[in-house]
């Protein structure tokens, strides 16, 4: 193919060239695409125009988001109906609060504020719930807002791209089309705010309603709790009804059982969706105690421990119910009184029940009077206290309590022998000390101190039953943890199986207390002190000093020390584990487990002790500096520390000394027990423990006489006397070498003749032994040889020397000769 003439020029064609790659730049810097920077919540993004040969394939994307986000923020039907409810809720609660305050105008009227306030407490919680609700759907309305939006700044990016472009026509009409869309969308979602807005003012205005009225019905409490040491009533010979069965008693009776009706019905309406709940924990509780029960311990002769564990489980049904019913106080946590007095009896029923089969016939029948006990202490609190009949109640209450004290304080009684020289043994100093409620109550109630009276008769009532009920609730849950651990299941575990007895203890020890202080807690909460008692503990977390610009509360310092507490334990139990259960399964060169030991052991330390800093709110950047010129004092004041830390690190890694080798350091020798942070224990034979630095260990000459073999030899030397047959004497060497079972025969026994002594010829049995037993095998084979050597009439000569004279002085000579006549003549 020719050029044109004018192509042939070369200046013509580098021109022309230019001139393409200029407008190939220009026409690439015209396609760049259009971009926009925003901030979303403190993020920063870029967002770009869509290029146009992926406008088609992204507004197919950007018709589908709009979808998902109409569908994401659709109310549901609870939502919706929350303006409804909103008005419905105002005139329940004002309708609520204006029979309250009538109520509360009468006497005698605590349990209808307690009743109250846990009808309140439990709107609140429906508030929360509510308040969730509006929240969660204003969150996802602001998601989809700003997507919104995004998409929006995306499509008239690229609507501007595309007109500069030229685009088709049909091009820009789509694009303006789905932007439209979007801020049609845009325009919902902002109302759908507004709306949510409106329901977030109304829940405040709602929260702030019943908080006012929680706080009203609190300080009427109060102040009914302060008029108990007023005098209310007349005294008992002054008082002018004495008609136990009067037409005012029996309409206040009825009365009050309406009213009872009345907070069964709340409970139930309020509690409708926990039912499963506990009807599932009631299945759970029978399949557990019915599994203990056919798969307990068979042996005859166990402990008591165990026996009692096996009696409850052998009346797994009453256990099961006991559990069950007091799941109640976690499944429940918004109750009227007179569910937790049903509950209450249902427990003591079935308690009675159980410790009459497990044989404790005497608490079965204390308990039993804790019943009457019960059921007069409910009927005397729906009385007003201004009435005869409530009078008489009280007085029968009072009765009661003592009969149920003095049995509990009988020598023979169930408890007395039991707890008198245990841990336990501060209870009957308690029970002594309740006998002055009874007698206060009495002479309350004579005088006309009714209120206080029936305050302190109630306080006294159910602290025994809550005692008898957390008494029973430790037997049955005791019993569950006992035959857990014993069980052939848990038995395949060799840490519990190889400490379960330390394990009972710990669980019997903490659940002990635990159920303590749960009684302690319902007892103050009986006397109206627990709050106050939270408030003033949480007033002395909050004292706090300040060093510098770091602020520490007693809070953050008690936290500190639980959080270096559990991780100490936390770092023991993992090190007991991994000994006990990993290590013994798997096959590992031996020192690797005590070294992955060691090294999980400074980690979880390291880790709890970071955390525990930071729980003192210290920030560790700000030690940055300070650690540096540390650095230096460390290289100084600290080296022997560090030296020695590095070097167990250097002992765990490198493992020239393990624990259980036996060696030879400076003048110790003995067997390492164990290797720590700092230093290393090493058992001599003698039973003394020396702690030696690990830096001695890595840094002088250490002779470990068991790092790659325990097999060590021993040398035993004889000697026999001159004329005895070599070859007899090495075969009975080798003779007791190897009849020995601690001889190794690999390398096998080696008997050597050294050759002519002194007054000896001179033997050498060597042999190979284990470590453990080499001192023992020698002893035993030199004994064996000396029984041969005796039984082949060759002895073992001792030292000898002949000693010759050459001249001797001739008085010395005389001395000699005379001595040696006078015994010739005596022979």
């Amino acid at each position: 193919m020719e050029m044109h003439g004018y192509l042939k020029n070369k200046f013509i064609r580098l021109a022309l060239l230019t001139i393409f790659f200029v407008s190939s730049i220009i026409s690439l810097a015209q396609t760049q695409k259009s971009t926009k920077t925003i901030v979303n919540d403190g993020d920063t993004i870029v967002l770009s125009a869509i290029s146009i040969t992926e406008i088609t394939t992204n507004l197919e994307i950007t018709i589908k988001e709009i979808e998902n986000i109409r569908n994401s923020v659709k109310s549901d039907k609870k939502y919706k109906s929350a303006d409804s409810v909103y008005l419905a809720a105002i005139e329940i609660l004002n309708n609520e609060k204006s029979a309250i305050n009538d109520n509360t105008k009468e006497e005698n009227t605590e349990r209808i504020i307690v009743d109250a306030l846990q009808q309140w407490n439990g709107y609140k919680n429906n508030l929360k719930e509510w308040k969730e609700l509006v929240n969660n759907y204003s969150l996802s309305i602001s998601k989809g807002l700003t997507k919104t939006n995004n998409l929006i700044t995306i499509w008239e990016l690229t609507l501007k791209d595309v007109k500069k472009e030229n685009a088709p026509r049909e091009t820009i009409l789509n694009i303006r089309e789905i932007t439209n869309r979007l801020k049609t969308l845009k325009n919902e979602l902002k109302a759908n705010m507004l709306n949510v807005y409106t329901k977030q003012s109304q829940l405040t205005d709602l929260a702030i309603y019943i908080d006012e009225t929680i706080k009203g019905l609190e300080n009427k409490k109060n102040i009914l709790r302060q008029s108990f040491f007023r005098k209310d009533n007349l005294a008992i010979w002054n008082t002018g009804d004495t008609t136990f069965l009067s037409k005012q008693n029996y309409q206040t009776f009825t009365n009050s059982l309406i009213e009872t009706s009345k907070a069964i019905l709340v409970f139930t309406r309020a509690n409708s969706g926990r039912y499963y709940i506990h009807i599932l924990f009631f299945l759970l509780m029978f399949a557990l105690f019915y599994f203990l029960h056919t798969y307990s311990i068979k042996e005859e002769f166990v402990d008591e421990l165990v026996l009692n564990a096996k009696k409850s489980t052998d009346n797994y049904i009453l256990s099961a119910l006991l559990m069950g019913f007091l799941s109640t106080l976690w499944i429940y946590p918004t109750r009227q009184l007179i569910v937790d007095d049903i509950f209450q009896l249902i427990m003591l029923l079935v308690i009675v029940l159980l410790t009459h089969k497990v044989g404790k016939k005497k608490l079965s029948r204390v308990i039993a009077y804790s019943i009457i006990l019960h059921i007069v202490n409910v009927l005397q609190s729906m009385m007003p206290l201004a009435l005869s009949i409530t009078r008489i109640f009280l007085y029968i209450e009072s009765f009661l309590i003592f009969v149920v004290l003095q049995k509990l304080l009988q020598r023979e009684g169930p408890l007395y022998n039991k707890l008198q020289g245990s841990s336990w043994s501060f209870v009957i100093p308690l029970i002594k000390f309740a006998f002055l409620g009874p007698l206060i109550a009495i002479f309350a109630n004579t005088f006309g101190y009714v209120g206080l009276a029936a305050m302190v008769n109630n306080v006294v009532a159910n602290t025994i039953i809550n005692g008898f009920i957390a008494y029973a609730a430790m037997f049955v849950f005791t019993s569950v943890i006992v035959l857990v651990l014993r069980s052939d299941y848990i038995s395949v575990i060799h840490s519990i199986k190889q400490n379960r007895e330390k394990i009972l203890k710990v669980f019997v020890r903490y659940i002990s207390v635990g159920v303590f202080f749960l009684w302690a807690r319902s007892v103050l909460m009986l006397m109206g002190m627990y709050t106050h008692i939270v408030q003033w503990v949480a007033n002395i977390f909050d004292i706090s000093w300040k060093i510098g610009d770091i602020e520490i509360d007693l809070g953050s310092v008690l936290t500190f020390l639980l959080i270096i507490t559990v991780t100490f334990i936390g770092a023991r139990l993992i090190k007991l584990i991994l000994e006990e259960e990993v290590f013994t399964r798997i096959n590992l060169p031996r020192g690797v487990p005590g070294a992955i030991s060691m090294l999980v052991g400074y980690f979880i330390v390291g880790w709890g002790f970071i955390v525990s800093l930071s729980a003192l709110n210290i920030n560790l950047s700000e030690f940055g500096l300070m650690a540096g010129a540390l650095g230096v004092g460390i290289g100084f004041g600290l080296q022997d520390i560090v030296l020695n830390f590095i070097s167990g690190l250097v002992l765990a890694f490198e493992r020239p000394i393990q624990a259980g080798d036996t060696i030879e350091v400076g003048t110790v020798l003995g067997v390492v027990k164990s290797i720590g942070v700092r230093s290393s224990t090493i058992q001599t034979y003698d039973g003394s423990e020396v702690i030696v630095p690990n830096g001695k260990l890595i840094s002088n000459d250490v002779v470990n006489w068991t790092l790659s073999d325990r097999r060590k030899r021993r040398d035993i030397h004889v000697g026999v006397a001159y004329g005895s047959d070599p070859h007899q004497v090495m075969e009975i060497l080798r003779k007791a070498a190897n009849d020995n079972v601690n001889v190794l025969q690999d390398p096998a026994p080696w008997i050597l003749f050294e050759g002519f002594g002194d007054s000896a010829l001179n033997f050498r049995a060597r042999i190979w032994t284990p470590m453990d037993v080499g001192m023992t095998t020698a002893s035993e084979v030199t004994i064996a040889i000396y029984d041969g050597l005796n039984k082949a009439n060759i002895t073992i000569p001792f030292p000898q020397q002949d000693l010759h004279l050459k001249s001797v002085e001739p008085e010395v000579e005389k001395i000699i000769l005379q001595r040696t006549k006078v015994s010739e003549k005596k022979k």
